[in-house]
């Protein structure tokens, strides 16, 4: 009995000594970004998008290529796959900006960005031939657009009443 005794300590504390370090490719552990990288990013993305402005995609992609996307915050990142999707767009590769856009989070962006996602989108379903999706991104900016008119958060709601070629009328409630 004292041999167990004896043993099971010492697999406690293998067990917990092997716990106690984490690799660093985990990411549990991440150091902040400094504020001079945050600065440093907030400037690469400026430039970036005064770039794609400009009609620059090759300037602005050479641009983008410095950035390192994990040194980003989290709006910072939202910005930096947004501005992704317009270059990619603007090298016509609709699909990959789709992908692209599908990984920002919208919420992060700042108030003047939160349209620019569904703008994108709108203008890549469309190249891709995916009216319907087109449309629902046009839908969505307008609606975002007027929401930022609101100065209230009231609580809305989007009824559809789609009408089919031969009259019927179908009233979806809730629709997005």
């Amino acid at each position: 009995m004292s041999r167990y005794y004896t043993i099971i300590p010492f697999f406690c504390v293998l067990l917990l000594s092997s716990c106690a370090q984490l690799p660093d490719s985990y990411g549990l552990y991440q150091e902040p970004a400094s504020p001079w990288a945050v600065e440093q990013n907030n400037t690469r993305l400026q430039n970036i998008s005064t770039l794609i402005q400009g009609g620059k995609g090759n300037a602005a992609k050479q641009e983008a290529d410095l950035i390192h996307p994990k040194e980003l915050t989290p709006p910072q990142l939202a910005q930096f796959n947004l501005l992704s999707a317009q270059i990619l767009l603007s090298f016509g590769e609709a699909e990959q900006a789709i992908s692209k856009l599908a990984t920002t989070e919208v919420g992060q962006l700042g108030i003047n960005d939160k349209i620019k996602p569904y703008q994108s989108q709108a203008f890549s379903y469309s190249l891709t031939g995916n009216l319907l999706e087109s449309a629902k991104a046009k839908i969505i900016a307008a609606t975002q657009h007027y929401l930022s008119t609101l100065r209230a958060d009231n609580p809305l709601r989007f009824d559809v009443a789609a009408i089919s070629g031969n009259g019927d009328i179908n009233w979806i409630k809730n629709a997005f």
